[in-house]
């Protein structure tokens, strides 16, 4: 039985699905793994508490801080680099995202909401995939006006703020605006309003990450492309296994598709007046409700206005039914949970909001054009 060591800085909500990919992976080759945090460990004592495990190989994950895995280590160990910030060498394995794409879906989802400039903003400027996203998405937007705020570092706010803020007055309305991440898009949300300007109608925004506690508290709801987390762990673990069986040579990128934009409320254009509080409130209702079984009448009800009055204004300001809305979020969940190959089938119903799995099942089929299992098996490949 192979040892895999699972090596990352600290554990991140997303990190979790890709560590649940290599898992599933690790069962299915008779691995047996673990998971190591470098964080609490000082770098002189890395090498050791790397051996101590008595890995046969290793899967670094996320940021290389500190460099990483030790090249004491690396010499005597294969090693692969799951989304890593830095180039790495030409000689070294690496699974990363598809940066290319993710932009390409970004300036798509822009284009279509009427975006009249596009602006990239991020607060990890120094980190390759920050960097990829970045070329792409400008020279995508090539001929149109646009501009860039990206900072190292998330701690300068007053600066980001005044940037962004300058950024946004500078371009033309409706703005299209891609954050690198869910992360850097809660704060340009937040330094935006400061600066005076309205989501909806001065601009419109984008992310990555699609991290459902980030993009479903922010306000408004954060439209993100949502990356397959739990492939790019699957991809990390083969990749391992060719290297530890002498079965891959010379190292190498492979690269993971996002799986698509999953839309809310920050691409979607206003009126001029930007989103009215009822609808803003309806939104946060939907998202807080949608998968336990929250209906348009009981959305309506909890935002505290009557059902006519929300259905009309969050049509005219939305673009889209609270009934489609509701739909959305919890399609998206279902999506989610069938990129999971040990999630059973019949359970997935209850957990996204729906009152039996029969219905869910001819409601999806209705929307794919294909069964549950024919998805999950198309998806998974």
């Amino acid at each position: 039985m192979k040892n895999v060591l699972v090596v990352t800085h600290t554990t991140l909500p997303h990190a979790v699905e890709k560590f649940t990919g290599i898992f599933t992976c690790a069962d299915a080759l008779g691995w047996r793994c673990s998971i190591l945090e470098t964080a609490p460990i000082g770098k002189a004592s890395l090498v050791d508490a790397i051996l101590a495990f008595r890995p046969d190989g290793i899967i670094h994950e996320g940021p290389v801080v500190d460099g990483g895995v030790p090249a004491e280590i690396r010499r005597r160990l294969p090693v692969v680099w799951l989304d890593p910030d830095g180039g790495g060498r030409s000689k070294e394995c690496r699974v990363a995202a598809d940066n290319g794409r993710i932009a390409e879906l970004a300036l798509e989802e822009l284009k279509l909401a009427g975006a009249r400039s596009y602006l990239f903003v991020s607060l990890f400027a120094g980190a390759r995939w920050s960097q990829e996203r970045e070329r792409r998405f400008l020279q995508l937007a090539e001929g149109a006006p646009s501009g860039r705020v990206a900072m190292a570092g998330g701690g300068m706010v007053k600066a980001f703020e005044r940037r962004l803020g300058s950024a946004l007055g500078r371009l033309k309305a409706p703005v299209g605006v891609f954050a690198v991440n869910d992360r850097t898009a809660v704060m340009a949300l937040d330094c935006a309003r400061r600066a005076g300007r309205v989501c909806g109608r001065d601009y419109l925004l984008v992310s990555v990450d699609n991290d459902r506690h980030l993009c479903e508290n922010a306000a408004p709801p954060l439209t993100s492309v949502a990356q397959d987390f739990l492939q790019v762990g699957r991809i990390a673990a083969r990749m391992l296994d060719r290297l530890m069986r002498g079965a891959l040579v010379g190292g190498g990128e492979e690269l993971s598709p996002p799986l698509g934009v999953v839309r809310r409320a920050s691409s979607v254009p206003s009126s001029d007046k930007g989103v009215s509080p009822l609808s803003h409130k309806v939104y946060t209702e939907i998202c807080l409700n949608a998968l336990s079984g929250g209906s348009v009448g009981s959305v309506c009800a909890a935002a505290g206005a009557s059902r006519r009055l929300c259905e009309m204004r969050f049509k005219s300001e939305y673009g889209k039914t609270i009934r489609s809305a509701i739909l959305d979020q919890r399609f998206a969940e279902v999506e989610r949970l069938l990129g999971n190959p040990s999630q059973l089938l019949e359970p997935i119903a209850n957990l996204c909001g729906w009152s039996s799995s029969a219905h869910l099942k001819r409601m999806f089929k209705a929307r794919y054009g294909m069964t549950m299992s024919a998805w999950r098996a198309k998806r998974l490949g």
